[in-house]
């Protein structure tokens, strides 16, 4: 709501949108209600309306090097991510590029560079990025 563009945020766990991404198809925009859905105490549901940017419609297995940006040789573990959707976000009220926002299906913790780029997103092109951890 601040008018901030062209962050990258990891989003909420949210099947319902994740879903909704999904039957939508990458390029369609689509109203959500994104999180919310675990928490109903201290979170409500956050409406939102987005163009659906990438979608992974079941859970993938891929490698993460735990020593990239090191000197040391690479050590491999495999990830799994479940099913997610990536959404863009518009800020309001200003020309600034859209917010890049993951929806999974499950917990997903987003350690690691690679977990973005398995659903296309390449951190080095955004200023900002925002994880929970």
């Amino acid at each position: 709501s601040s008018g901030v563009g062209d962050a990258v945020v990891q989003g909420p766990v949210d099947s319902v949108a994740v879903d909704a991404c999904i039957a939508a198809g990458v390029g369609a925009s689509v109203s959500l209600e994104i999180g919310g859905k675990l928490d109903h105490v201290n979170a409500k549901p956050l409406a939102v309306k987005a163009t659906v940017f990438s979608v992974s419609p079941e859970e993938t297995q891929y490698k993460v090097n735990l020593m990239s940006g090191t000197d040391n040789p690479p050590s491999w573990r495999t990830n799994i991510m479940p099913r997610a959707a990536v959404i863009a976000v518009s800020p309001p009220g200003n020309t600034a590029p859209p917010n890049l926002v993951t929806l999974t299906s499950a917990r997903k913790p987003f350690h690691y560079e690679a977990s973005f780029a398995q659903l296309g997103v390449t951190l080095a092109e955004h200023p900002i990025l925002v994880v929970k951890m």
